[in-house]
């Protein structure tokens, strides 16, 4: 597959300060054949900047939200593999090569994906680095799903990828109808993880596929999208009919084994402000709770109606959009 064609997918909103970054990082990429498809529903010029890259084709996209702008990449993309990444972040330079060699391995690979690191150089970057119950996956090693895996052990045997670093099968993203644009939630990576694993594909985690990511500007902000994704997996749950029973067991023995996580990281280091940390992580994990839990019993996001899929994508609605 070395000769194969890749196409990275950045599906970008009001990314203006940070666009130019990624577009560096994926210009001096190690690997040969590969296309770079911005899909841009910003107001703040990122379309501008990033046209200002010749290498670079952009799509103005409407403000629907980020699965939109990924099957709009998915439309216009000429690659076998497609990858994804966000417009705030950068990506190492054999992030690519890397992809394409897990998918190399087995032709039942569906999606592989990779470590996110988080500039640490405030306090909540740091945080957010080093703490294992996190938005963001930093593996230690890598390993494989399958769909026995997610279903005895949802979201615990080994984090699945997170948005800005996966990439899937054109093939097997086509087979499953896209991601899903009418469910208004976070958690929608994760949703169709779901449905590649049910297909009988398999997902290929290697820790060097890796992307730098710039932290949430502030702590509120953190709180609120952790809140989210406890929405998010609150409506994925209900969806699919899984146990919220299985995962409140799951999320408390992780949230405990988080803290001792915490408590060794300050023994190590003798750091002061590592003392926060288990503070840090309680209330994390409570605020993710408590969106789950409000999203599990009704309280969940609605989808998109009366949204015009043939105007915004040219083509038919498919089963799963």
């Amino acid at each position: 597959m070395e000769d194969n064609m890749v196409s990275v997918i950045v599906p970008t909103k009001d990314c203006r300060k940070t666009i130019s970054s990624l577009l560096v990082s994926l210009h001096d990429q190690k690997y040969p054949h590969y296309e770079v498809i911005v899909v841009d529903s910003s107001t703040d010029g990122t379309d501008k900047i990033a046209s200002e890259y010749d290498s670079v084709k952009v799509i103005r996209s409407p403000p629907v939200g980020p699965n939109l702008a990924r099957n709009i990449g998915l439309k216009n993309a000429q690659g076998e593999i497609v990858s994804f990444i966000d417009g705030d972040c950068v990506a190492e330079r054999d992030w690519i090569d890397l992809i394409v060699k897990e998918f190399d391995k087995d032709k039942s690979v569906g999606c592989v994906g990779g470590s996110v690191l988080i500039d640490g150089s405030a306090f909540l970057g740091e945080y957010m680095d080093n703490t294992l119950f996190t938005i963001y996956p930093k593996y230690s090693q890598g390993g494989v799903l399958t769909d026995k895996d997610f279903q005895d052990h949802p979201f615990g045997k080994m984090r699945v990828p997170v948005g800005c670093n996966m990439a899937f099968r054109r093939n097997v993203l086509e087979e499953l109808g896209g991601f899903r644009i009418r469910w208004r939630c976070p958690y929608d990576e994760i949703e169709l993880f779901y449905r590649v694993l049910h297909q009988g594909y398999k997902i290929n985690i290697n820790p060097k596929i890796l992307v730098h990511n710039i932290p949430r500007p502030s702590f509120p902000e953190m709180l609120r999208q952790v809140y989210l994704y406890g929405m998010g997996a609150g409506n994925f749950l209900r969806t699919y009919h899984l146990s919220l029973e299985k995962r409140a067991m799951g999320g408390a023995k992780g949230l405990f084994n988080t803290i001792l996580h915490s408590l060794r990281r300050y023994r190590n280091s003798r750091r002061s402000r590592t003392l926060l940390y288990p503070f840090v992580d309680i209330l994390v994990g409570a605020t993710y709770f408590v969106g789950l839990v409000k999203s599990y019993f009704g309280g969940y996001y609605p989808e998109i109606k009366n949204f015009d899929l043939d105007t915004a994508l040219g083509l038919k609605e498919g089963h799963a959009f």
